[in-house]
């Protein structure tokens, strides 16, 4: 776990904006549910906060959490999203 948690920082720490959703790629598809919570709640840095919305029906609690949360802070609504 530790580990997964430095690697996901380290990965997270380089996205400033839109440009950079290529490299979220790999935490969004992890197996791992804190990765891929890491993965989309840097979707809102990440200026793409829509996007979260295919994470509303993520098996994992905290990940659908996640998604929420950046849909809420971007005022975006799950009717609003595509899959959402």
């Amino acid at each position: 776990m530790v580990v997964q948690d430095l690697c996901a920082d380290a990965l997270l720490a380089r996205v400033t904006g839109p440009s950079d959703r290529d490299l979220l790629a790999p935490l969004l598809g992890a197996r791992y549910h804190r990765v891929r919570a890491a993965g989309v709640t840097a979707l809102y840095r990440g200026g793409t906060p829509a996007d979260a919305g295919a994470f509303l029906s993520d098996r994992s609690p905290l990940v659908r959490a996640c998604a929420r949360w950046v849909l809420g802070r971007a005022d975006v609504g799950p009717g609003s999203v595509p899959g959402g």
